[in-house]
């Protein structure tokens, strides 16, 4: 269209006709509406990738699309170190290992029937998209996109695999991408080796993983103090039972609690793979599945990616540990370490207890926390720890595990283990939460603003810069964020002093409606449809608790059966009975209905506060149906007409009522100079005031007439429903994409 314009344009010049050919004009303003209509669906599709990158959690992603290509982030590949250093770095991390053992002869068991094509497509259906795939360049994308194609074929394969117990050499091999951490950049033990498997060997892990994760419940091989990756358990679970755990022994005169937070070195890398196999073969495992494990740990091999241009690095053996990046190590890890419960119970003489169980650890997949309400327990604890890794074959990094005693009390201790110094130290970052040895949340609450200013900075800068200031996809991208980090870790919180929480979201909004601080946060609120975050909070810790009860696994459903009654667990009560539902009310309507049940009734009574305290905006009382976005910022596409039309709703237009504000001025001297002697506000400008009389005829005249008789205030919300409603919004009122009307709320998953 472009060139054709240009041909025509160009002919008139040359030909020096009187004036443009017929169509000209209209054919350029056609132009003009296509570049603009394409621009903004650019504009959708960014946002859409950015709410995509925050739901999946994917930072990298996410900081990619905002910074815009300008800055580096932390997850950039770095390529400072030749192939031959990596080899050598490989190599000798396992060679320093125990050489793998001939692998225990085992029964092939009975047949499995086989792998269905619908198993097939849920896996597929399951893949996150902008995965990295592996060798053999098979994305999660191109099998989605030939599903129907890709779902019977891989049925097959993976039937005859299941019966023949032979895997593809090629799912074998890794590609490692060296993420840089911190540190030198020449040493190879500062970066995190991500790396890229087949996505269908990955596939085919997983219809494992599933058969094995179900035989570890069933046969309940697992102790109930490990939380990682296993249904119905979270890290907030255990952040939950040690909080309880330190509230309850702190609050005895002179009692404390000790705890040792242990870090493994390469957890999931150093384990000796025939340490684990022996392991699983004394027990009643399905013989095939135990074979089909082991035969897809057999010729791993790792190559390194050594620079931009995809070079790889020579094949380097992988003899030890569970499989690099296979959705089956963690599961396994499990398995592995379970017995260290078994030998810290053995141990433990001083152990912590909740409705009458001792709870001397408490496990995350490789992330152990000893504990002991006396000095003298934990040192046994520690020894027998000592013993267990040299056994098992585990390394403790002495330099990042740590121990603090919670007391309110000033203890200091000296620690070791195998004759290394472990340092005490007085708060720690435990699962995602900072833990302080008093019991305060000042350092979480902290660190969690820091994080979601850092986000919403970010996302602010694309709203400007690049996202064509769409304020609804704006909030999407904030409530899929930044909440979830601002959030974190509170359902287990016992703290009143969380407004500094909410000043985050109050002023993410502020910046994005462009409104003064005159503009009170409980107006902002109702405009965006955004809750309060403390609100928030209380339906996160709700839910949280009525997860505990619905699904009572692991150690945590016991902090509500213990005699001693936690700060947490009485606020939540008083909660509820402030809000008028009862405990068994709630659990005999059964998990959803009693989730949909709180969040609805806090819904409205935060609703109701907030109706009866924006009594000075008379033309932004519209918010009956509770906390949703405000429809003209949905149709209201063009910036500069949105932000006229939201200044004009809060009355703070640039006018002498707004500079009396700020400069003091008595509210019947900020009169407007159109010389009426009334005070310029939005009333005023919209029904009365002369300068605009003309304009006031051809748009607003016209509107007011058809309802005779009605206030000033009446005839300012039929003006603001007209414009919201679409009929009197001009050519700024455009119906938007179904991707950005939508509004969701998920609630409280941990922070990349």
């Amino acid at each position: 269209m472009k060139l054709n314009l240009l041909k025509k344009y160009k002919n008139y010049r040359s030909a020096k006709l009187p004036q443009l050919p017929p169509g000209w004009f209209e054919d350029k303003r056609n132009y003009k509406i296509l570049i603009k209509n394409k621009k903004l669906l650019a504009q959708k599709r960014e946002w859409k990738c950015l709410i995509d990158a925050s739901r999946e959690r994917d930072s990298a992603t996410f900081w990619r699309l905002v910074a815009n290509g300008v800055r580096s982030t932390s997850s950039e590949v770095e390529y400072t170190i030749p192939a031959g250093t990596w080899e050598a770095f490989f190599q000798s991390s396992y060679s320093a290992l125990p050489l793998t053992q001939p692998l225990i002869q085992c029964a092939a068991g009975d047949e499995w029937p086989p792998v269905s094509v619908a198993e097939i497509r849920r896996l597929i259906q399951a893949l996150k998209h902008r995965k990295a795939p592996g060798a053999d360049n098979i994305s999660p994308e191109l099998l989605k996109a030939n599903i129907d194609w890709w779902a019977p074929v891989l049925a097959t394969l993976f039937t005859s695999i299941d019966q023949t117990a032979i895997i593809p050499e090629d799912w074998g091999l890794a590609i490692i991408v060296p993420i840089f951490k911190k540190g030198c950049k020449l040493d190879p033990a500062n970066y995190r080796p991500i790396s890229l498997l087949s996505i269908i060997s990955k596939l085919y892990a997983t219809h494992l993983r599933e058969k094995f994760a179900d035989w570890l419940e069933q046969e309940h091989i697992l102790k109930e103090a490990q939380a990682g990756f296993r249904a119905h358990r979270s890290t907030l679970d255990q952040g939950l039972v040690l909080q309880h755990l330190v509230e309850k022994y702190t609050s005895k005169k002179g009692g404390s609690l000790y705890v040792a937070f242990i870090d493994f070195k390469s957890a999931f890398d150093s384990i000796p793979r025939h340490r684990l196999w022996e392991k699983l073969n004394v027990t009643n495992i399905d013989r095939r599945l135990l074979l089909l494990i082991r035969r897809l740990h057999e010729n791993t091999r790792i190559r390194v990616r050594c620079d931009r241009y995809g070079n790889l690095s020579k094949e380097i053996q992988s003899s030890h540990g569970v499989k690099q990046g296979c959705v089956l190590a963690p599961i396994l890890f499990n398995f592995y370490i379970n017995s260290l419960v078994g030998k810290m119970e053995e141990a433990s003489t001083h152990s912590p207890n909740l409705n009458n169980t001792p709870i001397p650890v408490l496990l995350y997949a490789d992330d152990a926390a000893l504990i002991s309400f006396s000095c003298v327990g934990l040192r046994k604890l520690l020894r027998a720890l000592t013993e267990y890794c040299e056994a098992e074959h585990l390394i403790i990094n002495y330099t990042k595990s740590k121990i603090m005693v919670f007391s309110k009390r000033k203890l200091r201790h000296k620690w070791k283990i195998n004759n290394q110094p472990i340092e005490q130290v007085t708060s720690f970052r435990y699962l995602g939460i900072i833990f302080d040895e008093k019991g305060s949340w000042c350092h979480q609450i902290k660190n969690s603003i820091v994080n979601a200013q850092r986000s919403s900075r970010a996302i602010i800068r694309f709203f400007y810069r690049k996202g064509g200031q769409y304020v609804p996809a704006a909030s999407q991208v904030f409530v899929a964020k930044i909440l979830p980090q601002l959030m974190y870790g509170t359902q287990i919180f016992n703290c009143q002093k969380l407004k500094s929480l909410e000043s985050v979201q109050t002023k993410f909004y502020r910046s994005l409606l462009g409104l003064p601080t005159c503009v009170s946060n409980t107006a902002i609120r109702l405009e965006v449809g955004q809750l309060p975050i403390n609100a928030r909070i209380w339906i996160l810790k709700i839910h949280f608790w009525l997860k505990l009860i619905f699904f009572p696994v692991g150690v945590a459903p016991l902090t509500l059966l213990d005699p001693f009654q936690s700060k947490w667990r009485l606020s939540l009560y008083e909660k509820l009975r402030g809000l008028g539902l009862s405990p068994q009310e709630l659990i005999a309507s059964g998990f959803e209905k009693a989730k949909m049940m709180v969040s609805q009734r806090i819904g409205d009574v935060e609703l109701q506060d907030h109706m009866s305290k924006i009594d000075k905006y008379p033309a932004i009382q519209d918010y009956e149906k509770g906390f949703n976005l405000t429809p003209y910022l949905l149709d209201l596409q063009i910036a500069k007409y949105r932000r006229a039309f939201t200044l004009t709703r809060f009355d703070v237009l640039p006018s002498a009522l707004l500079k009396g504000r700020y400069e003091g001025t008595p509210y019947a001297e900020r009169v407007c100079p159109c010389g009426l002697k009334e005070v310029e506000t939005a009333s005023h400008v919209l029904l009365h005031c002369d300068l605009y009389g003309d304009i006031r005829l051809l748009f607003i005249s016209p509107i007011v007439q058809k309802f005779p008789g009605r206030s000033e205030s009446q005839r300012l919300k039929i003006l603001s429903e007209m414009l919201q409603s679409g009929r009197g919004g001009g050519k700024g009122s455009r119906a938007s994409p179904s991707c950005s009307a939508e509004q969701p709320a998920p609630l409280g998953s941990p922070p990349p």
